[in-house]
């Protein structure tokens, strides 16, 4: 069954966070790889059991122990990229970083969503 456009764009998405997540720690990446390769889940299926899983179980409030959560980390990259959407040069704070910051980081958000990104506050509107 083919994928409407707006179920593409969250499997997009869904895919694009799996891959961030995959960066933080290999640990991570073993446990992504070992569950898509026994439940067969696309992206969107394996970010939504375990956003479900986290919120049933009440874990939404605990912090994993990784050093990329802990206060004050500063990431492990410290190698100079290029930001994909804006084309500018910086400097990584972690392992698979590809936007050089917020603003980058909204207008991709809003570009896969769709979402009209205010310039001067650097905000998603919030629909009344």
């Amino acid at each position: 069954m083919a994928l409407t456009a707006r179920d593409q764009q969250i499997e997009d998405a869904s895919a694009f966070l799996l891959k961030w997540i995959r960066g933080i720690d290999p640990t991570y990446a073993s446990h992504i790889d070992a569950a898509r390769d026994e439940y067969a889940w696309s992206a969107r299926q394996m970010i939504g059991a375990w956003c479900a899983y986290i919120l049933e179980n009440d874990l939404y409030m605990q912090v994993p122990t990784n050093p990329f959560f802990e206060p004050g980390f500063t990431g492990t990259g410290g190698g100079a990229a290029t930001c994909s959407m804006c084309g500018t040069s910086f400097t990584v704070a972690y392992p698979g970083q590809h936007l050089c910051g917020n603003t980058c980081a909204l207008q991709r958000a809003a570009a896969l969503t769709q979402v009209p990104v205010d310039q001067e506050s650097d905000s998603v509107p919030v629909e009344a």
